[in-house]
């Protein structure tokens, strides 16, 4: 069967699926302006989820409402982004610091990045979690695969869609003891290597975490105020030790504790006395550390 190929402007439509593939339709770079909605860009228009967007040294962007790049690149050093509180700043691209690592001031600000579209790495091996205050969204398409190798920071942490997979730590931190939010949605999946907790140090706790879709870790620990895995919700752990939990966690009735290490797992801090649903996805087996009720369904897979 022969594949039609109809390539227009900056979209190439392959094959019977219709599968649709954005291509970059301009390098757009800040030449002058104080705001992203009135800057002068080298590429002749205010950038879309299309274009490549660059705001090299010397210019700094206020970003108030809407805005959309694909690919982001942020030139150290000082600020090149300050996020109004209303503002959402929507990149279909790698967020891409060069040269070196981003100075804490590089975005500023309380509104919100927000990450969308299709299966990409989501920063570049310069990214580095050292800016607090603004907030993060993960909207990713259904299906859609998110990379990162670098902790990920922010005020607030949302993951609405999609699945994030980050072999690094998550940092909620609002800048003070005891802040930072994380809330994956229903339907999202959060995977990680790493530990969840407001900074590197150990037991530093944000302040909460909701679990309403998956959170699959292989990370050691958990900290904040609360951590609460909602009705419909699933905390996956695959480490063999299980997790240090430093918080109160909770498990709705609907909830889930999996285990799906793939060598024999001891239960740590992440069995409490009463969970919804248990499921031992792992065909090594499972040691319990401790009795537990189990409320809703027991799985073994």
């Amino acid at each position: 069967m022969a594949i039609l190929v109809v390539t227009v402007g900056v979209v190439t439509v392959t094959g019977s699926s219709y599968g649709v593939r954005a291509e970059p339709a301009a390098s757009c770079t800040a030449l002058s302006g104080t705001a992203w909605a009135t800057a002068v860009w080298s590429c002749g228009h205010v950038p879309t989820l299309a274009d490549a967007v660059t705001i090299p040294t010397g210019v700094t962007l206020t970003v108030a409402g809407a805005a959309e790049a694909g690919a982001l690149t942020l030139t150290t050093s000082g600020t090149r982004l300050s996020l109004a509180s209303n503002a959402t700043l929507s990149i279909a691209g790698t967020l891409i610091v060069s040269p070196g690592v981003p100075y804490a001031s590089l975005v500023i600000g309380s509104g919100w990045l927000r990450f969308v579209g299709e299966s990409r790495e989501l920063f570049n091996a310069n990214w580095e979690a050292a800016t607090v205050g603004w907030h993060m969204e993960f909207a990713l398409d259904e299906g859609a695969v998110g990379t990162a190798s670098r902790a990920i920071k922010a005020g607030e942490l949302r993951f609405t869609s999609g699945t994030v997979a980050t072999t690094s730590d998550i940092r909620p931190d609002d800048g003070l003891d005891n802040t930072g939010i994380v809330t994956i949605a229903a339907g999202a999946v959060l995977s990680t290597t790493g530990n969840i907790e407001r900074t590197g140090t150990a037991g530093a706790q944000s302040s909460a975490i909701t679990v309403d879709g998956t959170l699959a870790t292989s990370g050691s620990r958990i900290s904040a105020n609360t951590i609460a895995v909602g009705d419909g919700g699933t905390l996956r752990v695959k480490r063999a030790g299980g997790l240090t939990i430093a918080g109160a966690l909770s498990y709705d009735p609907g909830a889930t504790l999996a285990y799906a290490g793939s060598s024999t797992q001891t239960t740590n801090g992440e069995l409490t006395a009463n969970v919804g649903g248990l499921a031992v996805e792992n065909s090594a087996g499972v040691a319990l550390s401790k009795p537990v009720t189990v409320t809703g369904e027991l799985a073994l897979t």
